[in-house]
């Protein structure tokens, strides 16, 4: 459904079945979206209503009443995320937004976005005859490991902590990232 979703998360029509040289298989299906870097899911329009739903190789479906609606998954919550996951407390993300849409954590005197390089003082601005904007200062929490393999973002609403979780080295790393209330 081009231009009705955010850039890049287009849903890929396959044209399957009866007729068609494709056969409406949900594993192969599966397995031709995810060779496709820019397909994100799709829609069967049907053709899949005897499958069961489940999940192959972190990808995972689910086979509704009115739609047979595959969508492409990273990875899944890790499983010490899932209880703050499906209690709201926490937001879940794979893949990661695009880092304009990365949260802003602040305390009231420091704040930043979720691993910029930046970081900003409560009342500390540069500038003169109206060119004036707050200070930037190189923060010491920003930045990312850029040797593991990202596999989950989440922002955890009562820690106010953004954090980023890396697979290295069959590692798991975790990158967090926070403001505390006391100064």
């Amino acid at each position: 459904m081009p231009k009705t979703d955010v850039i890049g998360h287009n849903l890929t029509k396959f044209k399957c079945g009866e007729g068609y040289k494709i056969k409406c298989d949900i594993e192969m299906l599966a397995a031709q979206c995810n060779l496709n870097s820019s397909c994100y899911g799709f829609n069967s329009n049907g053709f899949l209503k005897s499958c069961a739903s489940g999940c192959d190789a972190n990808c995972c479906y689910d086979v509704m009443e009115n739609v047979d609606l595959y969508i492409r998954k990273g990875f899944l919550p890790p499983d010490d995320w899932q209880n703050d996951i499906n209690s709201g407390r926490m937001l879940y993300a794979n893949p990661e937004p695009h880092f304009c849409f990365l949260p802003e954590i602040a305390n009231g005197y420091l704040g930043t976005v979720a691993m910029s390089a930046s970081l900003f003082q409560s009342g500390l601005f540069i500038g003169k005859c109206g060119n004036i904007g707050k200070a930037r200062l190189p923060s010491p929490i920003g930045g990312s490991i850029v040797t593991g393999l990202l596999i989950a973002s989440s922002l955890h609403f009562e820690k106010a902590m953004f954090t980023r979780r890396y697979d290295m080295n069959d590692s798991i790393v975790e990158h967090r990232v926070y403001i505390s209330r006391t100064v």
